[in-house]
């Protein structure tokens, strides 16, 4: 933005240059309990299903993912001597962080989901990660193209299902590429998916959109779920009119966003807020001045 200045002369004319910056905030982890050590509601699970206050919550932070948490098939919860440790055959688990983890049965279309500690505007690109671990619990294979295994974004409410089977029926946005594992192992997995729309909710599961088949018996143990944001902030525009002023007026700064700085490049003069006071001249001035967003 320039502004041309002259003691007690009115210069027209003037051009003010528009000097906009976008940056970008990343944000931390927004995954509660994302190494599933805390357990609070259940910390070392019996045989049997069915959790405390019939929410089906598996763990802090996590709950199973069928009807929104309330009821359908459960995930699993390992921890050392619980009485779901039978479940995660071969031994010893070995989780990546810690000694606990979370399984789900194919066959009985299952998964858990999480409320992320913020909600993800649209726009934004999602990066996640997490560790995978094909289990033979089920005797299956590792990979079934019919039937993917995958993460959901989702901004709340219940996720699309059928009562019979007690699957969910949507296509989730990251489809895992289980083919290269072995059973027993622990494989990390990661990526971005670009959001078109608010995400604050995050399911991990098996999913059967329609053409799929629920025959197939895979098991799955998940650890350490990491998913972090980075959203594009808006670019403000430098509105400011392009009238000049004299040595001994003031001029005020405006832009399509409140959010950014404003700073002189040359020419002198301070600001203060969103008010620009010209220095003392003795000629015609260019004072060039930055709106940055």
């Amino acid at each position: 933005m320039v502004i041309n200045l002259h003691m007690r002369i009115l210069i027209l004319f003037s051009l003010f240059l528009v000097g906009s910056i976008v940056s970008t905030s990343f944000s931390q982890n927004l995954v509660p309990n994302s190494n599933l050590e805390t357990n609070t509601v259940r910390p070392c699970p019996g045989t049997t299903g069915g959790y405390p206050g019939g929410n089906y919550q598996i763990c802090d932070g996590w709950f199973n993912a069928y009807n929104g948490g309330s009821t359908g098939n459960t995930s699993d919860y390992y921890c050392p001597g619980g009485g779901f440790s039978t479940l995660f055959v071969p031994t010893p688990v070995n989780p990546p962080s810690g000694d606990r983890c979370l399984g789900m049965a194919s066959s009985l279309g299952e998964g858990v989901y999480t409320i992320l500690t913020s909600t993800i505007p649209a726009g934004s690109t999602i990066s996640y990660s997490l560790w995978v671990s094909p289990r033979n619990v089920l005797g299956a294979g590792v990979n079934d193209p019919t039937l993917p295994f995958g993460i959901y974004f989702y901004n709340g409410g219940i996720i699309p299902q059928t009562a019979s089977p007690q699957v969910m029926t949507v296509t989730p946005q990251v489809v895992l590429p289980t083919s290269g594992m072995s059973v027993g192992n622990w494989t990390q997995l990661s990526g971005t998916y670009v959001t078109p729309s608010n995400v604050s909710h995050v399911a991990i599961a098996f999913f059967y959109p329609p053409g799929s088949s629920h025959t197939t018996g895979r098991y799955f143990a998940i650890d350490d779920i990491v998913i972090t944001a980075s959203t594009p902030c808006s670019a403000g525009t430098n509105t400011t009119p392009t009238t000049a002023i004299c040595e001994n007026g003031t001029k005020t700064l405006t832009a399509t966003t409140s959010d950014g700085t404003w700073s002189i490049v040359s020419g002198g003069g301070s600001i203060t807020g969103t008010t620009y006071t010209p220095p003392n001249v003795s000629a015609n001035t260019s004072v060039t001045v930055r709106y940055t967003d």
